[in-house]
């Protein structure tokens, strides 16, 4: 669970955790007002299970504790469950399991300890290489941090958090071009990948190219992909229940288009509290992500009554209203989302897009020039807003519009095409010619190519 939902879960918890007396032979959590009562419930049923003495319990109890961010007790138990032969799980696990529990209750030289004693009874999982790397680089310790990132590369040579800690390590040793070499090779599998950019900027600065730098903060903002959790730590995550970890968990998934496992993760929250603004949000978008948009409506509607004043609801709903053709529909719904939070580009890029679809072409300008100024420039905006401004024949327009595209989005083809087509038609034979050449070779279509080049030879293209 990332570290917002998963401190506000904490807070609430704080006061609801009691160790037992030391006969019991598992620790005990003593339920607070306000406790979510799904949590309750799963805690409740692992704590049956060891009262009835099931084989792996007490393991299972711990993945629970831990799951929904009741640290102190989860420690407990993954602790109890070394001493026992029946545990479940091998040491190397527990304690690694350990370990992650110590570095989210910040107690980093146990943490460092605890991935130390797991590695030394199994050194076949790069996860435990990579967290404890991160640990040493926080300690000031790098050629101890580097060695246990390539010793993970070496055992996951494609592992994000490796490479991304690697490349932190780099840095630090003052190796930028190193760093940026391997960084790139990350984007290159995974485009959108999120924290890449970000690491890119500081590579640039220290490389001296504060403009690039600059570019590569938009993209980080712009990346929505994260690293999926480590085998190891799904499993764990997997107990986690109630609204927070649920929506948390829901929205991961739909960062990985996996909406249908989304609307999964949603079932139990959506039963118990489907009137929670949370759970509303989530499954309207996931049911979007999924096809579904009619079902989205029927949870949309009902939720902004009992919340008017929710920008989510009401961008949902619009795009809800787009999904199904319905555009005037969409339009109103997306003003209001724009009137309740005019600094949320992605309301912009969808009112644009169906003020399009009407054919308020000026309008849709405004609106997708609004998303970029609020910092939107992903390679469907850019696209987007400068084949707008070429459908109102704003060629001057449109070419600075694709030339920024190009610049930050460079191996998307559609991007080089378009902006030939912009020069030519804005008078530039020559400067569009470089385009094309550059569209060609980056591998777009020879009909694609061919077609724009006939252009530059036409009338239609101004001299």
């Amino acid at each position: 669970m990332p570290r917002g939902p998963r401190l506000t879960l904490l807070l609430l918890l704080a006061a609801a955790c009691r160790e037992a007396p030391a006969e019991v032979g598992w620790p005990r959590f003593e339920a607070a007002q306000g406790v979510d009562p799904l949590v309750l419930a799963r805690v409740r049923a692992a704590e049956a299970a060891c009262e009835r003495g099931e084989g792996g319990s007490l393991l299972e109890l711990a993945k629970v504790l831990d799951a929904n961010g009741l640290d102190n007790l989860a420690l407990e138990a993954y602790t109890r469950c070394l001493a026992r032969a029946d545990a479940g799980a091998s040491a190397g696990e527990l304690h690694f399991h350990r370990g992650r529990v110590l570095e989210e209750l910040g107690r980093a030289e146990e943490a460092l300890a605890a991935y130390g004693a797991s590695l030394a009874a199994a050194d076949d999982y790069a996860p435990v290489r990579w967290r404890r790397g991160g640990l040493l680089l926080e300690a000031g310790r790098v050629e101890e941090a580097r060695a246990d990132y390539e010793r993970a590369l070496a055992l996951e040579p494609e592992s994000v958090p490796a490479c991304l800690g690697l490349a932190r390590t780099l840095l630090a040793l003052d190796r930028p071009a190193e760093a940026r070499t391997l960084l790139e090779a990350v984007l290159a599998r995974r485009p959108n990948q999120r924290f890449v950019h970000g690491l890119l900027a500081r590579v640039h600065l220290a490389l001296g190219d504060e403009e690039r730098a600059e570019d590569e903060q938009r993209l980080e903002a712009l990346a929505t992909h994260s690293p999926p959790a480590d085998r190891l730590t799904a499993d764990v995550r997997r107990r986690a229940t109630g609204v927070l970890a649920s929506v948390q968990r829901a929205n991961d998934l739909l960062e990985q288009d996996q909406p249908r496992e989304a609307l999964e993760a949603l079932r139990e929250v959506e039963e118990h509290a489907p009137d929670q603004l949370a759970v509303q949000q989530a499954l309207g978008q996931a049911l979007i992500a999924a096809g579904e948009p009619r079902r989205a409506l029927e949870v949309l509607l009902p939720g902004r009554e009992l919340h008017p004043g929710d920008d989510k609801l009401a961008l949902f709903t619009g795009l809800a209203h787009e999904a199904l053709g319905a555009h005037a529909a969409a339009l109103a719904a997306l003003e209001r989302a724009s009137a309740l939070d005019p600094a949320f580009a992605p309301t912009w890029v969808a009112l644009g897009r169906v003020q399009l679809a009407l054919a308020r072409l000026e309008a849709a300008e405004q609106s997708l020039t609004r998303a970029v100024a609020l910092g939107e420039e992903s390679a469907g905006t850019l696209l987007l807003l400068g084949d707008v401004q070429a459908r109102r024949s704003d060629w001057a327009g449109a070419v600075r519009t694709l030339e920024r595209a190009c610049a930050l989005h460079p191996d998307v083809g559609a991007h080089w095409t378009q902006l030939a087509e912009a020069r030519a038609r804005a008078g530039d034979p020559a400067a569009a010619e470089a385009a094309l050449a550059e569209a060609q070779r980056r591998g777009v279509p020879a009909r694609r190519v061919e077609a724009v080049r006939k252009l530059l030879g036409s009338a239609e293209a101004p001299r």
